[in-house]
């Protein structure tokens, strides 16, 4: 692993095309050779994130084409190789520079991303769904300019199932994994006009059985309920 805790290493390493030729062998027949070469590239991408502006050294990893190689790669590797490949989209999709999001929605690795939420490993689920929850923030940024208003990440994730997915993870055992599931559904894809016909539709049931007596707190709630309709 390439790790150390000063952009003087990394630096003069990213002159000198070494980015590039880790990229590249992300190409190789070897699967040894590809597993060393994605660690190293998202390693890289960890370590210099806390002390370099703007994911300068994510930005260097992009522009040698690694997003690209990683879509190719993906179409036929298997589960380790594309755990380690995970963790560049991962990087790339938290970082705080949008053009970095832009570049990994624009290089259709969404699909996926959204595949990693059926991994039976609790710690890559949580950061799938922090890396997802960071691109559906971004789309709610696009939807201010959109003609619908609509969040295209969410739309495109719910066209991919990830919508399924997350409902079934809020059933899960963990309580980061059923807490992160369920505050990602409310926020982005459970709309205001569910959440308002689920309520019509508890104000049109009759809350207690015939002569049941009421008192003045049921009466009260009832005119919280239909106020909240209006």
């Amino acid at each position: 692993m390439l790790m150390s805790e000063s952009i003087d290493f990394f630096g003069p390493m990213a002159d000198a095309g070494i980015l590039e030729k880790l990229v590249q062998l992300t190409e190789s027949r070897s699967l040894g050779v590809v597993l060393g070469a994605l660690r190293s590239i998202a390693n890289i991408i960890q370590e210099t994130s806390s002390f370099t502006k703007g994911g300068d050294m994510l930005q260097a990893v992009l522009d040698a084409g690694a997003l690209k190689e990683i879509s190719v790669l993906l179409e036929m590797a298997d589960y380790e190789t594309r755990k380690e490949a995970f963790y560049i989209m991962y990087h790339t999709a938290t970082s705080s520079r949008s053009c970095h999001l832009a570049a990994l929605l624009g290089a259709d690795l969404l699909a996926p991303l959204c595949d990693f939420l059926t991994v039976l490993e609790h710690s890559l689920v949580a950061d799938v769904m922090e890396a997802l929850s960071s691109l559906l923030s971004y789309g709610e940024q696009l939807a201010m300019s959109l003609a619908d208003f609509l969040n295209p990440v969410a739309t495109r994730m719910e066209e991919l199932g990830a919508k399924d997915k997350l409902e079934f993870l809020c059933d899960s055992h963990s309580m980061n994994i059923h807490v992160a599931a369920h505050e990602i559904l409310e926020r982005y894809f459970y709309s205001c006009d569910e959440n308002e016909m689920t309520t019509q539709l508890a104000v049109s049931m009759p809350p207690y059985s015939e002569g049941a007596a009421r008192d003045s707190m049921d009466e009260t709630i009832d005119m919280i309920v239909k106020t909240v309709c209006l």
